[in-house]
């Protein structure tokens, strides 16, 4: 077996044995049923991941946070914001000045077959967000959703993009580095 070959296979298996490991986690939610989820005191939305069934036309997600590097464990101010979206529309949401995503909320929809969203966000005075960028899909659609933040940046914003035709949507982040 060739050298390419080798890694191709390797490159294959880990993400099998990746997506497996996801589906054995303890979701957010079930089928057709609401997020709410917030990041423990002092910690920011880490990773996002997500798998998709056709069958129920929904998303079960599933999350995990860490704190700043050289933050502490308190925030001064958080907030929620109102729904970003509505069922069956686009969504762009960005984190207030200088506050990152500590927290989501959804509710599902039957007719629509969609979900629409709030996010928590928290920040310090301390805490200082610098210039964003926002990530490329990270899924297709009816695929699995995946990400991690990079050391030293922080998700400040959700950005989505509803189909109907296969009742699900692409999701990119907004991620911004920070300084604390």
């Amino acid at each position: 077996m060739t050298t390419a070959a080798l890694v191709l296979l390797a490159a294959s298996t880990l993400a099998v044995q990746t997506a497996w490991a996801y589906r054995h986690v303890d979701y957010e939610n079930d089928w057709d049923a609401p997020v709410n989820f917030e990041c423990p005191e002092g910690q920011l939305l880490s990773t996002i991941y997500s798998y998709f069934s056709a069958y129920r036309a929904d998303r079960r997600w599933y999350f995990t946070c860490r704190g700043p590097e050289n933050y502490g464990n308190t925030y001064s101010s958080c907030e929620w914001s109102g729904w970003t979206n509505d069922f069956d529309a686009g969504a762009f949401y960005l984190c207030p000045p200088n506050t990152a995503i500590a927290g989501l909320a959804s509710e599902h929809n039957n007719y629509f077959e969609d979900r629409r969203m709030k996010f928590k966000c928290c920040g310090h005075p301390d805490f200082k967000v610098g210039a964003c960028q926002i990530t490329g899909n990270i899924n297709s659609l009816t695929y699995d959703a995946d990400y991690s933040t990079p050391s030293g940046k922080a998700i400040a914003g959700w950005v989505s993009e509803h189909f109907n035709a296969k009742n699900d949507r692409y999701f990119n982040m907004i991620v911004c580095p920070y300084t604390v």
